[in-house]
């Protein structure tokens, strides 16, 4: 990886690449990352991306919904966070989408 990073989200979009979210770099909380990274597994190469998070987070969940689209969910800055927000990662926009009625932190996400 080009950034150092710890608590950060990643997920696999088929089995090309990796992409990898926010974190934290130093030893407090507030030294947030807010870059994101693609890992080419043929290539065996990590990329920075030159979009940010709409957000700087860390332990939020990453989840790959379709092999364009990234939901992050939930996570933390300073507080906890409900946001969930979805990454294309062939435009390199950003959505934000609803609120979760429940703030998560350090959670799991998966898709059937």
């Amino acid at each position: 990886m080009k950034d150092k990073r710890h608590y950060l989200s990643a997920c696999a979009i088929g089995d090309e690449h990796i992409y990898a979210f926010g974190g934290f770099y130093g030893s407090t909380e507030q030294e947030i990352n807010d870059s994101i990274e693609m890992y080419e597994v043929e290539k065996n190469l990590w990329t920075s991306l030159g979009v940010r998070m709409k957000n700087t987070l860390w332990a939020c969940s990453a989840l790959a919904i379709s092999n364009s689209e990234i939901l992050l969910i939930g996570g933390k800055n300073t507080n906890r966070n409900g946001e969930v927000h979805m990454f294309n990662v062939n435009t390199k926009n950003w959505k934000s989408l609803h609120q979760m009625n429940q703030l998560r932190v350090s959670h799991k996400s998966f898709f059937l």
